[in-house]
């Protein structure tokens, strides 16, 4: 094949494969255009970026890139920006002092965007400025700047609302005998703050490569932001999951949070992005894969040349064993090419058909938005959301494939149990490969992401009266079979799934979808919303709402035994006027509580006071 035509198709496919990709953002944001405005005094937004890349020895590829472009992004939706690349310890403190003054009394939003190299230290978190030389343990504090020094200045600006995002988890150069882990330290987030690490506690992130020009968890951040009305809890959701895919389960981030109030980076109205900036990145987006594509059609032309040349000599000297080297090598070289103009004709087709997809969703959006939406009720919206969920999770529940559950997590990453759900066969279909190590003084039963009910688990309670503390009457729950994805508790008697929600209770009825699930990762601070439709031993049905958070971790003792637990709050609310306040104390490796206590209500009246105690277990595990 003639080697520039080839290149030709080639740079056209990247071409349009580029477009495709920025045109994805550009209509995720076509509706509302409309630029930051002035800011009322509650909307301040302060942001403080740092990009560490000019490491001597370590330099990195993308940090001071994805500075940039975090910078950019981040002005564009309302934020003031503080710009610092390849920073030493001076210009690092200097610019945190900058960013306290300007929060100061604002009762504002302050965040830090920081890439470049991190290591933790005795379960402290510290940033490396570029200046750093350390050879020892005793130069970590005195030559970086900890991440407490951030979270003291955000206490001493008296933000309202603080975030951190940590793309620092790279493979630590410093490590002989200046860390004490890789990656960095778990830690849960201070009041009002949303934590956000790159990769889990303990393990090391992917810096990307030159072609990208930005880190691989950055990537994504970046294309996230630019999609209007998400809450911050469902972009770093969203993050999380195209990392874990990308990487192939080898990088997974991490979240903390404490917030109490909803955020929106961009809500599709006031903070937004100008179609003039998405214009400008579009462009800048296809310079750069524009040179990319050169480069790499340089280098090809130079390996055909060194083929060409060596055949040419090989023929020369007539020499029979270094022409057929040099034939092989030349064959190899034009394969290569092949296999590329292939792939890149292969992304292209993807990328059309999935741009096609975008704009049917978005053409039938709009329609529904000006034609039906206006003329719903919050409650109406809400049973189309539930509905739309539980279809899209009734075609894929029994696939055998993890791109189906990659993609429901995408379009429903606050979808409750279902979302759990989706989360739990994801983890069958594609295991993570790391896993996160766990903050200070905490065990590894914590961690356990194995099957939590298994056949023969023994459960004894003793009860009792919440508010008399009188005595009630105990009893047991034994996991009898597992057919499928049931749970038989008690011979049949009661059901529940995997991750123990409730499908079958004697008492309640019957649910659906399952309810109240538990998580299938423990984080302090996650939050969780679910609701089912409750259809009562007397045919009534009713819907059922819950809203859960994990308040944090503790060490508890019951008659069964001591334990390190998490400690959940629930919150429900059901059709007859019912509502209840449960507290339960959860040890990952089982599908019960070790300890439970609610407080339920009827028509404001108070109706029920129980507490449970586990008094004997009897379900082993490794």
């Amino acid at each position: 094949m003639n080697f520039l035509h080839l290149f030709n198709r080639v740079k056209a496919a990247s071409y349009q494969r580029c477009i495709g990709s920025l045109r994805r953002s550009v209509l995720a944001t076509s509706f509302i255009m409309v630029s930051a405005s002035a800011q009322a005094p509650l909307d301040v937004r302060i942001a403080l970026i740092i990009g560490n890349s000019a490491y001597p020895g370590s330099p990195l590829l993308n940090p001071a890139n994805d500075a940039r472009e975090m910078s950019q992004i981040l002005r564009q939706l309302g934020f003031q920006v503080l710009e610092l690349r390849d920073g030493n310890k001076s210009q690092m403190l200097d610019s945190i002092s900058k960013m306290t003054l300007a929060l100061k009394n604002k009762q504002g939003i302050g965040m830090l965007y920081y890439a470049g190299h991190g290591l933790q230290l005795d379960w402290q978190n510290y940033m490396v400025p570029v200046d750093a030389d350390l050879l020892k343990a005793d130069d970590v504090p005195k030559q970086t700047v900890g991440l407490n020094a951030v979270m003291e200045a955000f206490k001493l600006s008296g933000s309202r609302m603080n975030i951190l995002v940590l793309d620092a988890c790279r493979d630590n150069p410093f490590a002989g005998g200046t860390s004490s882990g890789k990656g960095l330290a778990q830690l849960d987030a201070p009041p009002s703050t949303f934590l956000a690490y790159a990769t889990a506690p303990g393990n090391v992130a992917e810096d990307g490569d030159s072609s990208s020009g930005n880190g691989l968890y950055t990537q994504f951040l970046l294309q996230e932001l630019q999609k209007p009305t998400a809450k911050i809890e469902d972009v770093f959701k969203r993050v999380r999951l195209q990392v874990r895919r990308q990487s192939q389960g080898r990088q997974i981030p991490w979240e903390s949070t404490s917030l109490e109030d909803d955020f929106m980076f961009n809500d599709g109205a006031k903070y937004t992005l100008t179609n003039e900036y998405l214009e400008r990145v579009t462009q800048a987006a296809l310079k750069r894969e524009r040179d990319r594509l050169a480069a790499e059609a340089r280098r090809l032309q130079q390996q055909r040349e060194a083929a060409e040349l060596a055949l040419k000599e090989a023929q020369a000297q007539q020499n029979q064993q270094k022409l057929q080297e040099a034939q092989r090598a030349q064959d190899q070289a034009q394969e290569r090419e092949r296999l590329i103009a292939t792939q890149r004709q292969q992304e292209l087709a993807r990328e059309q058909a999935e741009l096609a997809r975008i704009k049917e969703i978005e053409r039938v959006s709009a329609l529904t938005q000006s034609n039906t939406q206006k003329r719903l009720t919050k409650e109406q919206q809400q049973e189309l959301e539930f509905q739309e969920i539980k279809a899209a999770w009734a075609k894929i529940k029994d696939s055998k494939i993890a791109d189906d559950f990659y993609g429901f997590l995408e379009r429903f990453p606050n979808g409750g149990d279902l979302t759990e759900a989706a989360q739990y066969r994801l983890n069958q279909l594609a295991k993570p490969m790391i896993q996160a190590s766990l903050g200070k003084g905490q065990n590894a039963s914590l961690s356990f992401t194995g099957e939590r009910l298994r056949v023969g688990d023994f459960f004894k309670y003793q009860t009792s009266d919440l508010l008399t503390k009188i005595p009630a009457e105990p009893f047991v729950r034994q996991v009898t079979a597992i057919e499928g994805d049931i749970v038989m508790v008690n011979n049949g008697e009661i059901q529940v799934s995997r991750l123990s929600a409730i499908i079958k209770n004697p008492t309640f009825g019957s649910h659906d979808p399952p309810f109240a699930a538990l998580p299938v990762e423990f984080q302090v601070g996650k939050t969780w919303e679910s609701r089912t439709n409750q259809t009562a031993p007397n045919g009534r049905v009713q819907q059922l709402q819950l809203k859960a958070r994990v308040l944090g971790v503790e060490s508890i003792t019951v008659p069964a035994g001591t334990f390190q637990v998490y400690v959940v709050e629930i919150h429900s609310v059901i059709g007859n006027g019912g509502s209840s306040q449960v507290k339960v104390w959860i040890d990952p490796r089982y599908g019960f509580p070790i300890k439970r206590e609610e407080m339920a209500k009827f028509n404001g009246r108070l109706a029920r006071t129980d507490r449970w105690e586990l008094a004997e277990l009897r379900a082993p595990r490794e």
